[in-house]
């Protein structure tokens, strides 16, 4: 009903590309927002400063992490799969492979490459690892959208 409702295939392909960027934004700012708000009132809450590098490392791995989600999310949605259960177990399904095939992946395999990443740059920078992990999460969202539009037209 969406896709008559917006007018289509594309219109629907890009409402719900525009809800994931909205939504990846809004929980970027939020996640990072919070704890920069609470280290106002409890400055002692860390144990160092948060620095410049963190808050881009941490923004930027926010940011593709709930890309990626969003569009296994689109990828599992209707059309595609019509039961709302088998979506959120083919997502989840989905994020499982990728924890299950991090050790093998390393740096590509998803919010795992993302967090290894994150754990191993130094204090206050944003490493080309993380770089690196972040490109292929968004990769690996790119993929997911590819996936979605043919399966769409497909099942049309």
């Amino acid at each position: 009903m969406a896709t008559v409702a917006v007018g289509g295939r594309a219109r629907r392909n890009r409402l719900d590309l525009t809800l994931v960027a909205v939504t990846s934004i809004g929980l970027t700012v939020a996640w990072l927002a919070y704890p920069l708000v609470l280290t106002r009132f409890r400055p002692h809450l860390f144990t160092r400063p948060v620095q410049l590098g963190d808050v881009v490392g941490a923004g930027l791995a926010l940011t593709v992490c709930t890309v990626l989600g969003g569009t296994l999310g689109v990828l599992f949605a209707p059309p595609r799969v019509s039961r709302r259960a088998t979506a959120v177990a083919a997502t989840l399904a989905a994020l499982i492979v990728l924890v299950a095939l991090s050790s093998e992946l390393g740096w590509a395999s998803g919010p795992v490459g993302v967090a290894t990443a994150l754990g191993d740059a130094a204090a206050g920078t944003v490493s080309v690892g993380e770089i690196a992990a972040c490109l292929a999460c968004l990769v690996l969202a790119g993929a997911c959208v590819i996936a979605a539009r043919a399966w769409t037209r497909r099942i049309a």
